[in-house]
């Protein structure tokens, strides 16, 4: 089977799963350790730009505007990884960008704005988070200033745009559409007024709250209207991290009255060009707002933190049908084996009852060693057959 094939068969309700053998992504410095313990070094990765996160074959950027040599690729030759998935050539970006500015270098730490009009302090070698400091949108007249930057046009469309399309018409991996800052809802307002700006918003301005979600509901919609009058894909995906460790960052009725309404249009007119299946990135203990979620036509979610306390068993009770990927618990691979061979137990349960692609619930950690991160992928391969 293809990884396509393999990679439907986990979307599908009916039928066998045969899931593709994946992973989710790693931290550079886990891939620096391996390659001390053990793992050819052929072709490192080359990062993103003051940030650690590698890739992997569950987490595509999309095509040309992204360089090969971001994702590994010692690790796929070593594990037998199959095909990765692959994300339609299309940037949904600011355009034009906002000017990058430099205010602080102190040879550590960097305070800068980024192309998407935040400001930023980070570490040079990006090895934690950003710490964030202003964001683009205040209020109506900053969003009125931006909004020509989130316009429809073929020109976010890859340059080799029609040769991507004739390489998708025959595929053997699995496509994606959307993803990224800009595709969700509660994502997008983050991304533009900071997650402290986006909840005061609802209850401050929830006007500008509204005028952003439509805009961008309108923009999702005519961009995706013209890829998929070109190609045919797999699967949209959502970015949504809307939730932490204890739940939900909003209520369960803030997200019925501003965010669902969005969720519901968007796919049914989605469904309506073509597109099947849905799924959404999401992190954090989101099981609240998956009654809304799957209301709304959400097939399937990822990566399903064990760190938050989601329990995947008990998602699968109340939706058998739904597509569950990654919830391997990272955390287990760098303890000893009795801890593994309890995970690896628990998803194997899982993934008898189908519909289940098992990856870790989100980059593998560097106190995961080569050793034992090669004991968790030859027991995987073994259950996945």
């Amino acid at each position: 089977m293809t990884a396509r094939e393999k990679f439907l068969s986990v979307l599908e309700p009916a039928g066998a799963t045969h899931a593709p053998n994946w992973e989710f992504g790693y931290w550079l410095d886990t891939l620096v350790r391996w390659y001390g313990e053990g793992l050819p070094s052929k072709r490192p990765p080359v990062p993103f730009d003051q940030c650690q996160w590698i890739p992997a074959q569950a987490v595509p950027s999309p095509d040309f505007f992204t360089d090969e040599g971001h994702y590994e690729v010692d690790a796929v030759a070593f594990f037998g990884f199959d095909e990765r998935a692959r994300c339609v050539g299309l940037d949904m970006g600011p355009r034009p960008c906002f000017p990058e500015e430099m205010r602080d270098d102190d040879g550590v730490n960097l305070t800068k704005r980024t192309y998407d009009g935040k400001w930023i302090r980070t570490r040079r070698d990006g090895t934690s988070m950003p710490m964030y400091l202003a964001f683009p949108v205040q209020n109506r007249q900053d969003f009125e200033g931006i909004r020509h930057r989130f316009l429809p046009s073929d020109d976010r469309l890859a340059p080799t745009f029609d040769r991507l399309c004739h390489r998708y018409s025959t595929r053997s991996f699995p496509l994606q559409l959307g993803g990224g800052a800009y595709s969700g809802f509660f994502s997008v307002l983050r991304e533009l007024m900071g997650l402290e700006g986006a909840l005061f918003g609802f209850f401050d301005d929830p006007d500008l709250v509204r005028a952003i979600l439509d805009h961008f509901h309108w923009y999702y919609l005519e961009m995706y209207r013209r890829v998929l009058a070109r190609t045919d894909v797999d699967f949209v995906l959502f970015w949504e991290d809307l939730s932490y460790k204890n739940g939900p960052l909003l209520s369960p009725d803030l997200f019925r009255a501003f965010i669902l309404p969005h969720y519901e249009a968007l796919i049914q007119d989605l469904r309506a060009l073509g597109v099947r299946h849905f799924l959404m990135d999401t992190d954090g203990r989101f099981e609240v707002l998956l009654p809304m979620l799957v209301e709304a036509g959400l097939t399937g979610f990822y990566p399903f933190e064990a760190a938050a306390g989601m329990d995947v068993a008990e998602v699968r009770r109340q939706y058998p049908d739904l597509a569950i990927l990654g919830s391997v618990d990272k955390r287990l691979l760098a303890g000893d084996r009795a801890d593994l061979a309890r995970e690896m137990r628990r998803i194997s349960e899982l993934y008898r009852q189908g519909r289940f692609l098992p990856f870790t619930d989100h980059m593998v950690p560097p106190d995961v060693g080569f050793d034992a991160y090669r004991r968790f992928r030859e027991g995987l391969s073994e259950l996945l057959g």
